[in-house]
């Protein structure tokens, strides 16, 4: 059995991390930097859409608050999906209203996680088991 260590699985993995809150952005990218991740930063709506258009094809995972300026979070979201609609993207947010939830599920968000129940290394994990997840089926389907 290996850990998260021995596996790395972040080193080959690069985040967009958009939010607006800079002391969260700060704690979070500490939490995915610790299990190997790269991470790009936005803190609002058009620099995410732009970063995501420029790096693409290295960014494998997207977390994404709701409430952003110049652009919100589920606008962001369809804009990602409509550019590859098989990236991962967790929603991270204070916003706990039923609605958003289901709205950013139907927009295709792999999960909806409300910001004030979850430490910034819980979230960590989840974007890796997320990634290994899909890293596992990826090879099951090459083999």
């Amino acid at each position: 059995m290996s850990t998260l260590k021995e596996e790395k699985l972040g080193s080959r993995n690069t985040v967009l991390l958009i939010h607006s809150d800079t002391e969260f952005l700060n704690s979070l990218s500490a939490s995915l930097k610790s299990l190997g991740f790269g991470i790009i930063i936005a803190q609002d709506g058009e620099m995410a859409k732009t970063l995501f258009s420029i790096y693409q094809d290295q960014i494998t995972v997207v977390i994404l608050d709701v409430i952003l300026t110049k652009k919100d979070g589920f606008i962001i979201l369809q804009e990602i999906k409509n550019i590859n609609k098989y990236i991962p993207v967790v929603m991270v947010t204070n916003l706990n209203d039923v609605e958003d939830i289901k709205k950013a599920k139907e927009l295709g968000a792999e999960d909806y996680m409300i910001r004030s129940k979850v430490t910034p290394q819980e979230i960590a994990n989840k974007i890796y088991m997320i990634l290994k997840v899909k890293n596992h089926s990826y090879n099951k389907l090459n083999i």
